[in-house]
């Protein structure tokens, strides 16, 4: 019960930090600090520079071939999950009236936050846990675990999420869209850490191209509180009316914040009794957290890209989507460690 109880705790704590850094930006936002215009500024910034820079530091400085063959368990897991999302979603969402607002339930229910709010928590869960349990260098390799968890999710968002969303054929779907700076960071980071000459040239301390490296790990290092800035002050533009979208926001968070996790803890149970996911902390507790992850933000730029009508719905699902996680994802970390660890 003692060992339960100070999961629990580093885990709220954890999620306190996240919590406080999107108050900053909800904050921020309605003391008119910054506003839209700003938000989709930051954006551009984040995804552009900031966010590679930090997928790929952490990337080719924390593979090596033998950690490589752990990771396709990452990849399978998003696209079981996103599987999970539908089979629940789709007959719930005859629940609901017809047009955007059963294909906002769908995809707010399937897809996940997979990377900022993950890789925020694991560098928090690491600063809040016991040294015994998870450390520093337990954020690096937590990072490098959600970036391999990402080039499944991202596949799946911007194929069979874009097409929900905007209504589209698969077959309409470009290639481009996929082809993003923050999976492009990712690729090159694997390609990079498992050629040893490419990793030495640019990981090693006495190369004379070490800056390159020592420069991008220092503009990663400011990708999580802008991002989590971000979030607060996209939240605080959405709207918060609870009654008008209560039927959806109850199936959407159900699903995606209830369903899924408990469906994540079976899946962990089983992959570990059958041997194809070790036993390891920081494995168990990304898949998790992975499961637990509130909707995808991409999913309100799709729908503010394509349908505004369908953006204004999905605003509020959002919010309450990203407010209710915040109890259940610690929940959920502290069942996991105390099941499997």
């Amino acid at each position: 019960m003692a060992e339960f109880l100070l999961f629990l705790i580093c885990s709220f704590k954890a999620v306190g930090i996240i919590v406080l850094a999107i108050i900053a930006g909800f904050v921020a936002v309605k003391m008119k600090v910054f506003n839209q215009d700003t938000l989709r500024s930051m954006s551009k910034l984040l995804i552009f520079l900031l966010l590679p820079c930090l997928l790929f530091s952490k990337t080719v400085q924390g593979i090596n071939l033998q950690i490589l063959g752990e990771l396709w368990i990452f990849p399978a897991f998003a696209a079981v999950y996103a599987l999970i999302g539908l089979i629940f979603s789709i007959p719930l969402s005859r629940l609901l009236p017809e047009g955007n607002t059963r294909k906002i339930a769908i995809a707010a229910s399937s897809f996940c936050n997979a990377g900022y709010i993950p890789m925020t928590l694991i560098t928090a869960i690491a600063a809040s846990f016991p040294d015994e349990i998870f450390n520093e260098a337990s954020a690096s390799s937590g990072i490098v675990c959600i970036s391999a968890f990402i080039l499944g999710s991202a596949v799946i968002l911007w194929s069979l999420g874009y097409a929900i969303i905007t209504g589209k054929s698969l077959k309409t779907v470009k290639w481009k869209n996929f082809i993003s700076p923050p999976m492009t960071a990712i690729i090159f980071g694997f390609i990079f850490s498992v050629i040893p000459f490419l990793k030495d040239i640019l990981c090693n301390d006495q190369s004379h191209l070490y800056f390159i490296f020592r420069t991008m790990s220092l503009l990663g290092s400011a990708t999580l509180p802008l991002a989590l800035i971000i979030i607060g002050g996209t939240l605080a533009l959405a709207s918060i009316k609870l009654n008008l979208e209560l039927k959806l926001i109850f199936i959407s968070a159900g699903i995606k914040l209830l369903l899924i996790p408990i469906c994540g803890l079976l899946l962990i149970w089983l992959a570990l009794n059958i041997g194809i996911l070790a036993v390891k902390p920081l494995f168990i507790v990304v898949l998790i957290m992975e499961a637990a992850s509130p909707m995808a933000t991409n999913l309100l730029i799709m729908a503010n890209s394509t349908d505004p009508d369908a953006a204004k719905t999905f605003a509020p699902v959002m919010f309450w989507s990203y407010l209710i996680s915040a109890i259940t994802i610690p929940v959920f970390i502290t069942l996991a460690l105390h099941i499997f660890c």
